[in-house]
């Protein structure tokens, strides 16, 4: 209700503030007020793409509010800000856990268009940051599970555990689990056989796919 209030007075006030550049709202987005920093995000994002590359360089800025307004903004822009998405990523390490949240929703909020940059970030030598990776991959659907997928084989046992709970969480109909096969396919019947282990764990929401028997 909160926000919904928010996107009702920002309608009002962008349509009595006139015409701002890009630098003028980055200049609101720094100096403002919470109400003034959504309605700057919410002008910011109206501009893109020419505004990403602005939005992108206040992810360094040592406020975490800003970096968080900066965050809010790039989500909005939604696919527009796919060219922040290396930069975005980079907060999921962020000092300030509000900023490592607002990452993760911008980069859902980007979408198919942020896989590279996480798929690059599960190569991250920090644990909690390839776990967070998974929680923000999760939210991104089918087109994320095989990046899923291929965690259930990381390294460190935290993260596997973290990517069998995501798959329990994501795969849950028949057109989830044809994906993840497809992906078991590729391993070969050696890693087929290992994963299908692990992928036992996840039950009946991977639609059966542990019962099928799958040809290499």
């Amino acid at each position: 209700m909160r926000w919904q209030w928010l996107s009702l007075v920002c309608a009002v006030s962008l349509s009595a503030e006139g015409e701002k550049s890009i630098q003028e709202w980055i200049q609101v987005l720094r100096e403002g007020d919470e109400m003034e920093r959504y309605q700057a995000a919410e002008a910011l994002a109206d501009l893109a793409p020419e505004s990403v590359a602005p939005v992108t360089q206040l992810l360094s800025d040592p406020k975490p509010e800003l970096r968080a307004a900066a965050l809010d903004a790039l989500g909005k822009m939604g696919p527009n800000a796919k060219d922040a998405a290396p930069e975005i990523v980079k907060r999921l390490k962020d000092s300030d856990p509000g900023v490592q949240i607002a990452a993760s929703v911008a980069l859902t909020l980007i979408g198919h268009d942020a896989l590279p940059a996480l798929a690059g970030a599960m190569n991250d030598d920090d644990v909690s940051v390839r776990c967070q990776v998974l929680v923000t991959l999760g939210m991104l659907g089918r087109d994320a599970l095989g990046a899923i997928v291929g965690a259930t084989k990381d390294k460190d046992a935290r993260v596997r555990a973290r990517a069998l709970d995501t798959l329990r969480e994501s795969a849950c109909d028949a057109s989830s689990a044809a994906m993840i096969e497809a992906t078991l396919k590729q391993g070969g019947p050696k890693g087929r056989e290992e994963a299908m282990k692990d992928l036992a764990q996840v039950g009946s929401g991977l639609g059966g796919l542990q019962e099928r028997q799958v040809t290499g």
